[in-house]
């Protein structure tokens, strides 16, 4: 193994939950990944993973959310292509108001845009809190298990570790790219 994975091997010992709680507070399905993989090798405890993962992308839905609820006309006046984008997305967003907050969940790039588009189209609270922590529970699992199967997957089929933690890169990268062009697709055809 080499020094630069050994150190971060360190860092993730050392700081792995905080290290996972920032990378999905924002996005973060390739951080989430390498930390299954990380609960394969026990390095971490998958269900604190899972746990942390879970609370900062509720967070970080939560705090957009209440940006968009509170400040939603200084947004849009300072980003007039944030308004055009809502205004095309509001009547698929209204019609599918729970199958929306769940699928954005998925969609790279656009998951904390969409807590803040819920905000600001006035999505009752109590329906977008219980159905957003539902939906942070359900894509932390998800995402947790891939990286725990790839980590048991690799220790059949590759036994570098580094390479490991490259396909999981890959991977994430890979299902993020497409789930935005899924997303992008669905969304062309309904509007």
């Amino acid at each position: 193994m080499s020094i630069k994975f050994l150190q971060l091997l360190y860092l993730f010992q050392q700081h792995g939950y905080l290290i996972i709680f920032a990378g999905t507070f924002l996005e973060g399905e390739t951080t989430l990944v390498l930390g299954g993989l990380l609960a394969h090798r026990d390095y971490l405890n998958f269900w604190l993973v899972v746990g942390t993962a879970t609370l900062a992308s509720y967070l970080g839905h939560v705090v957009f959310y209440f940006l968009g609820k509170t400040s939603s006309s200084w947004i849009l006046v300072r980003f007039p292509t944030l308004k055009t984008r809502i205004e095309q997305a509001e009547y698929i967003i209204r019609r599918y108001e729970t199958l929306s907050l769940f699928l954005t969940q998925y969609v790279f790039g656009i998951r904390l845009a969409s807590a803040l588009t819920f905000g600001i189209l006035n999505m009752h609270m109590a329906k977008f809190l219980s159905l957003q922590l539902v939906s942070c529970i359900v894509w932390a699992v998800i995402f947790a298990s891939i990286g725990y199967w790839v980590g048991e997957s690799c220790d059949n089929l590759i036994k570098n570790i580094e390479r490991a933690l490259l396909a999981i890169i890959v991977l994430g990268v890979s299902l993020a790219f497409f789930g935005r062009k899924a997303f992008d697709y669905w969304f062309r055809r309904l509007h």
